[in-house]
């Protein structure tokens, strides 16, 4: 259930976040709308939670990531966003929407 190419995949989701920004618990869920990712078809229930070492690290790259979940298995995403809210609300990310998660490519050996 993993990408077999190089390239990035691009996994549509519809959901929301729980929890306090700051919260290490904070999760986002939600359902797979549509998706490139071979180990994930529409309706699939998933999951994004942001993953830190705690710690102070030297560069910006090692503060954490981002990763989707799903059927037991995790994959990194370079990317998790949602598309602008023209309706004038910037921190609405608790009320249900649609994401695109970029998830990273495996490097093939």
């Amino acid at each position: 259930m993993t990408p077999e190419t190089n390239t990035s995949s691009v996994v549509a989701i519809r959901g929301a976040w729980t929890g306090e920004v700051a919260d290490p618990a904070r999760t986002f869920t939600g359902t797979v709308t549509n998706s490139e990712l071979s180990g994930l078809q529409p309706g699939d229930e998933v999951s994004v939670a942001y993953q830190s070492s705690g710690g102070r690290v030297p560069g910006a790259k090692e503060h954490g990531r981002y990763a989707l979940s799903a059927h037991g298995y995790v994959w990194p995403l370079m990317s998790f966003v949602t598309r602008p809210n023209t309706g004038g609300v910037q921190r609405d990310d608790i009320h249900e929407r649609d994401w695109l998660a970029e998830v990273l490519p495996v490097k093939s050996v």
